[in-house]
């Protein structure tokens, strides 16, 4: 009976000490908790209006990012757009290039091979259209520019090839080797805002202005002294 008892008592006299340890854990927790709160509540103190202005600052700086990201994601959208729209007009050119290439082949394996004459004749032929008197004036060497072109994109372009073209001796019209290559640059330059643009451009402008830039290189060749 004793041992029983006694038994019991260090039964609860365990039960006690544990829920003594619990309590004080949980002092020690709830101290904790408002000291941090009140070093909070110390930093972060202030009026009501500059409580007022901090959160009002947040959200335009929110805003802000908001705006900055935004205007980020669609100029990396466009330039993505650009550069699928290039990479499938050049896929597009390599494609029908490949083809004539491989129908050549096949046309010169099949045929005797081409005398000289002959394939001056066919690189003639295929040889881009020299400018007419409406695209251009050979006495003054006056470029008439295609409405596309005429846009402030390629303004500089455009001046190097008319300042280049009005450089040419008035005796004989001819220009240097340098000056036809620094022509041909530009056009090409011309040619690669105009690819770049594709996409503002309806299908016969764009045909109509490379048309026009190829014809312009072929018709400074002939200018060559």
């Amino acid at each position: 009976m004793n041992a029983t008892v006694q038994t019991m008592q260090d039964r609860e006299a365990k039960t006690i000490f544990t829920a003594a340890n619990l309590l004080a854990a949980l002092l020690l927790l709830v101290a904790f908790t408002m000291t941090t709160s009140s070093a909070s509540a110390q930093y972060y103190v202030g009026t009501a209006h500059s409580s007022w202005l901090h959160g009002h600052a947040d959200v335009i700086r929110a805003r802000g990012e908001y705006n900055l990201r935004t205007a980020q994601a669609a100029t990396e959208l466009e330039q993505a757009r650009s550069a699928n729209m290039r990479n499938r007009l050049q896929s597009v050119e390599t494609y029908f290039e490949g083809r004539r290439m491989n129908r050549v082949y096949r046309e010169a394996e099949r045929k005797p091979r081409l005398s000289r004459e002959q394939l001056y004749k066919i690189s003639k032929k295929r040889a881009p259209k020299r400018l007419n008197e409406s695209q251009f004036d050979r006495s003054t060497s006056q470029v008439f520019w295609p409405a596309a072109l005429q846009n402030d994109r390629y303004a500089t372009n455009r001046q190097v090839i008319e300042r280049l073209l009005k450089s040419s001796p008035s005796a004989n019209g001819y220009l240097t080797a340098a000056q036809v290559h620094q022509i041909n640059v530009a056009a090409d330059r011309m040619l690669a805002t105009l690819n770049q643009n594709i996409r503002g451009l309806s299908a016969n402008e764009w045909s109509q202005s490379k048309k026009f830039l190829q014809s312009l290189k072929h018709e400074v060749s002939f200018m060559a002294s």
